[in-house]
């Protein structure tokens, strides 16, 4: 099993940086194959980190796409799409990066089903 151990350490100095600009911020978790998700024993730890950034920050938005649906053929390895996945991905995370960029909301969590 993987276990996702953030570095507090980045973290902070991440927010730091977010905290000190008046740049738009966007996190974005993409698609990942379900092997790897069934594999992640914190899954739940990632998600929550992801929406205290989000919440957190109004200059700082994240993009959760990571429970979008793709075929097994759309992806290189386990962690990785091939660069079908990566067409595929780009064009369905297209629309979702344009309405954050030209209508920023503060504090902004979007989870693509």
């Amino acid at each position: 099993m993987l276990n996702f151990h953030p570095n507090e350490e980045i973290i902070v100095r991440f927010e730091e940086l977010v905290d000190n600009s008046d740049r738009l911020f966007i996190l974005v978790y993409p698609p990942q194959n379900p092997i790897k998700l069934q594999g992640l024993e914190n899954y739940d730890e990632v998600l929550v980190l992801l929406e205290r950034l989000a919440n957190g920050h109004e200059n700082l938005s994240v993009i959760n796409m990571s429970k979008v649906p793709f075929e097994e053929n759309l992806y290189k390895d386990s962690g990785h799409m091939n660069i079908d996945g990566a067409r595929k991905f780009s064009a369905m995370l297209r629309p979702y990066l344009s309405d954050v960029i030209e209508q920023p909301v503060k504090n902004s969590y979007v989870l693509v089903p």
